[in-house]
């Protein structure tokens, strides 16, 4: 009982993050109007204004590190 109690608390857990990462996820989305995938190609073709500004380099850190870790949970 104790057991099955543990592993309810801890997808309880998992389910939270993942939901955080997506509500996170999705305010960058709308921020900059296209996925991650769609950010990096653009930031790789330096299609992004003012790509080094702080604000800007950090949302792609934080983003980047996001979806990893929403990768990593899901699997």
């Amino acid at each position: 009982m104790l057991r099955v109690k543990g592993s309810d608390f801890l997808l309880q857990g998992i389910h939270s993050t993942l939901e955080r990462y997506s509500r996170e996820i999705l305010s960058f989305e709308e921020k900059y109007g296209c996925n991650f995938q769609e950010f990096e190609r653009r930031w790789d073709e330096n299609d992004i204004a003012d790509k080094h500004n702080y604000a800007v380099e950090s949302d792609f850190i934080d983003w980047e590190m996001l979806e990893g870790e929403k990768k990593t949970l899901l699997t």
